[in-house]
């Protein structure tokens, strides 16, 4: 009985005594204290820093930390993948900073960076340590082009505009919606073609969104300013709004022809009757009447509205060949 507790006190004792031991051992981590920026875009560089921690009750020496490089992640030009720390005091720890860059094709997403220790606690062989580092595009939007179709936008007709849209960002847009409006009701989207479903846009992707609008006949030879709104979700599913202000030009066009030639010989004029036959004003409007080679008489207008017609007085002539 005296023997059995001689070796079970023994037992106890080489136990104690090895978990003593191991207790005043040096014990290494790697903690992230600082990531900047946090999140970091793709594309971007970003800076590390760590503190390679003792929680040991003796000091570590001689402790070699490799940083493993994985895509997307690369280190800068002139880092090191390691670093030898010579001396780390017990229950204390030093700080370090890894310069590195992001590939700009990354998603967005939280990653693992391995680390390894390597020193007097784990001869020939390494303590696989992980940091989590956080990547999040962020998402801009740009009108690349506008295009109409047909290409001279005319009052009183249909047209269809082009826009396309680019992601200039390094974040993916998602579930993109378009909308137009006009400020002025004399080109209105038509029915429900004011508002589309885009979807998502990758970075460095363009969309093309079509919106069909009608011209009113009374719109004028001008650009009008028009709204294109773009609603998404960004990688931070947060709702965001981008507005863009597009000239819209309406050309139209002129097309003036003579409907009658009268003379009046009660005033003693010959009265020419000219049409506006196309879908926009005629301004500052000129007339000569030349007969043979000679101009006879002049007439002046300020403005022929689209599809009316106006009158203009000259000498009268009772022969020759004219213009």
């Amino acid at each position: 009985m005296k023997k059995a507790f001689l070796i079970s006190l023994l037992i106890f004792v080489l136990i104690s005594s090895s978990a003593f031991a191991q207790s005043y051992l040096p014990s290494i981590d790697i903690v992230l204290t600082q990531q900047t920026p946090n999140p970091v875009e793709p594309g971007q560089s970003l800076n590390l820093e760590l503190a390679i921690e003792n929680d040991g009750y003796s000091e570590a020496k001689n402790m070699v930390v490799e940083f493993i490089p994985k895509s997307p992640f690369n280190l800068l030009q002139g880092e090191s993948t390691t670093k030898t720390f010579n001396q780390i005091p017990a229950t204390g720890s030093i700080k370090t900073i890894y310069k590195l860059y992001v590939d700009a094709s990354a998603i967005s997403n939280d990653y693992d960076l391995e680390f390894r220790i390597y020193g007097e606690l784990t001869p020939g062989n390494y303590i696989k340590k992980t940091i989590t580092v956080s990547v999040q595009g962020s998402s801009e939007l740009i009108v690349d082009s506008v295009k109409t179709v047909p290409d001279n936008l005319e009052p009183g007709g249909l047209a269809t505009l082009l826009f396309k849209i680019r992601n200039v960002g390094t974040g993916t847009v998602r579930s993109a919606k378009a909308t137009f409006s006009s400020t002025s009701e004399l080109i209105m989207p038509v029915y429900s073609a004011g508002r589309v479903y885009v979807g998502d846009i990758a970075p460095n992707e363009t969309a093309q969104v079509s919106m069909q609008v009608s011209i009113d006949s009374t719109a004028e030879y001008k650009t009008y300013t028009t709204t294109l709104i773009m609603e998404y979700r960004d990688e931070n599913n947060q709702d965001q709004t981008t507005s863009f202000s597009v000239g819209i030009p309406v050309t139209g066009s002129i097309n003036l022809d003579i409907i009658s030639i009268e003379p009046n010989y009660a005033r003693n004029k010959l009265e020419i009757e000219l049409a506006n036959k196309g879908t926009t004003d005629a301004k500052s409007i000129e007339t000569s009447l030349v007969i043979n080679g000679e101009t006879v008489g002049i007439d002046y207008l300020s403005t022929l509205k689209a599809t009316k017609k106006t009158t203009f007085d000259f000498p009268l002539q009772l022969k020759g060949d004219g213009q």
